[in-house]
C-alpha cells in the first residue's frame, strides 16, 4: 500500500523520525477516511429521502415533507460548509430518528402502505455477514480500507527498532479490531479508535454512537 499521505509531520517532542512520520500519516489518512465514508452516507441518506418523497401518496407527503426538507437541507449545508465528524455523524443518527417518526405517521395515514425500513447497515449484514444495501457495502470498503491500512502500520512498527511500547495502546486496538468477528463488537472498537486516536482538536470532540 502507498504512503498515506506526502506530508510529513514532527512528533509531540518536537523530534522528526521515521516512527512518528508513519504514526500521523496512518491518523491523516484515517481520519480522511472516517470523514470521506461519512459524506457519502451522508449523501445516501439524502437520495433516500429525496426518492421517498416522489413515491409515497398526498396525505402522505403533507404529512412527513417538513421532516423530509428539514434533513435534506441540514445535510446539504453540512457537506457545502464541511462540518466536522461530530455533527456529521448527529445527522446520520438524526437519519434513523426520522425515519422512525415517517413510520409513525405511515401508520396514522395509509396502513396500507408497506412499512417504512429505514436504518443505516442492515441487520443481515450485522448478524449474518451478507451485504445488501449501499450502506452495507459502503461500510464492508470502510472496513477493508482500514485493515489494510492498519496492516501497513502493524508491520512497520513492529519491524521498526524503536520499542513498540511507544504505540501498545494504537498496536492492541488495531489488533483487537482485525481479530473481532462479531459486527456490532467491532463497530464498538472503531469508535474507541475514532475517539481514542482522531480528530482531536477542541471542535472536533467525538461522542460515540452506535450506528448499527
Amino acid at each position: 500500500m502507498e504512503k498515506y499521505c506526502n506530508t510529513f509531520q514532527i512528533s509531540s517532542t518536537g523530534i522528526k523520525d521515521e516512527r512518528n512520520v508513519q504514526v500521523q500519516e496512518f491518523i491523516d489518512y484515517m481520519e480522511s477516511l472516517v470523514l470521506n465514508t461519512t459524506n457519502k452516507a451522508l449523501m445516501k441518506t439524502r437520495n433516500i429521502f429525496q426518492n421517498f418523497s416522489q413515491q409515497i401518496d398526498a396525505n402522505l407527503t403533507v404529512a412527513v415533507e417538513t421532516l423530509i426538507s428539514d434533513y435534506i437541507t441540514k445535510v446539504n449545508e453540512a457537506l457545502k460548509y464541511n462540518y466536522n465528524y461530530t455533527e456529521k455523524r448527529k445527522l446520520l443518527q438524526l437519519f434513523r430518528h426520522e425515519g422512525q417518526e415517517m413510520e409513525k405517521l405511515r401508520s396514522l395515514h395509509n396502513l396500507e402502505k408497506s412499512e417504512f425500513r429505514v436504518q443505516l447497515i442492515s441487520k443481515e449484514f450485522i448478524n449474518e455477514s451478507r451485504n445488501l444495501t449501499d450502506f452495507d457495502n459502503l461500510y464492508l470498503k470502510f472496513m477493508q480500507e482500514f485493515q489494510n491500512a492498519s496492516g501497513v502500520l502493524t508491520a512497520a512498527l513492529i519491524n521498526a527498532k524503536e520499542k513498540e511500547e511507544n504505540y501498545f495502546e494504537l498496536l492492541t486496538l488495531l489488533g483487537d479490531i482485525k481479530n473481532e468477528r462479531n459486527l456490532k463488537e467491532k463497530d464498538k472498537l472503531y469508535d474507541e479508535f475514532i475517539e481514542t486516536f482522531l480528530f482531536k482538536s477542541e471542535q472536533d470532540r467525538v461522542e460515540t454512537r452506535d450506528l448499527s
